[in-house]
């Protein structure tokens, strides 16, 4: 009776170290299902980064673009005005004036 009593206590060891073992393994295969889960989000991420960088770089460089663009355009009306000052406005008046001295100087002799 002893060694039946004995048996069974083996035998249900056995029975907990073989579920404790199966539990381990399923365990360990589920860690290293979250660590495949965890290395792929990972490289999604550092992909992802990448594209928005890269959106990012796209953005500044259309935004840089436009500005020169603008600041261009800007420097060619400047020019115009520039020119269209002095040969519309400045320039009759300077003939103006120099007429004048001219006539001055007339008058003088």
């Amino acid at each position: 009776m002893k060694d039946q009593l004995k048996s069974h206590q083996n035998a249900a060891i056995v029975e907990l170290e073989c579920q404790l073992a199966d539990m381990s393994q399923q365990l360990l295969l589920e860690v290293t299902a979250l660590r495949a889960k965890l290395a792929e989000m990972y490289d999604d991420k550092l992909n992802t980064e990448k594209i928005v960088r890269a959106h990012l770089k796209d953005d500044y460089d259309k935004l840089v673009q436009g500005m020169f663009n603008a600041v261009f355009q800007l420097n060619y009306r400047f020019d115009e005005f520039k020119y269209v000052l002095t040969t519309v406005f400045l320039l009759p008046f300077i003939i103006i004036l120099l007429l004048l001295a001219a006539l001055i100087d007339v008058l003088h002799y």
